[in-house]
């Protein structure tokens, strides 16, 4: 929710994560520099279906920031603000999830972060390092993201036992 225009850039395909949006009793509703760990601030890379559903955001974004006029704060950047353009209370992804599971008929037990454990469980069937795996997910250590974060899935083992026996094959020729 704190994800500035200015973090994506479109030509190298990367976000950068840098900020966060909180909600304090003393603050309200804000903009945060400080993450959880020196790990989350961090580069992500952005595929293509991602960028190309950014800039149409971008551009539906541009036009209401046209009918709002000087009420909108555009000096924030942010790619997913209120309808004025000030930080969106983090309550409000909670409540738009709820709404989206019930548009897809989504189980009513799945919570919203649960697709970060879902993301780095389909890199891991997907034979992406656990190093790599880690540096996305802005953790401290690889040992906590396969820990907490890389669940068993029903193919996490397809390719193994060609693995192996490619192995065994390579050493039989040496």
């Amino acid at each position: 929710m704190g994800l500035t225009w200015s973090a994506i850039d479109f030509k190298k395909s990367t976000i950068t994560v840098r900020q966060t949006v909180r909600r304090t009793k003393t603050k309200g509703v804000h903009l945060s520099t400080t993450l959880k760990s020196d790990n989350a601030n961090r580069e992500l890379p952005l595929t293509l279906a991602a960028a190309t559903a950014l800039k149409a955001h971008k551009k539906r974004q541009a036009e209401h920031r046209l009918s709002c006029g000087l009420k909108y704060h555009s000096e924030l950047d942010l790619v997913f603000p209120q309808q004025n353009g000030s930080p969106q209370d983090p309550a409000n992804a909670s409540r738009d999830w709820g709404n989206i599971k019930r548009e897809l008929d989504l189980p009513e037990k799945l919570h919203f972060h649960d697709l970060r454990h879902t993301y780095a469980s389909t890199l891991e069937e997907m034979d992406v390092s656990v190093k790599k795996i880690q540096l996305l997910m802005g953790h401290a250590s690889a040992t906590f993201t396969m820990d907490t974060y890389i669940h068993k899935t029903e193919t996490m083992m397809d390719g193994v036992k060609e693995k192996l026996e490619e192995r065994n094959q390579h050493k039989k020729q040496r």
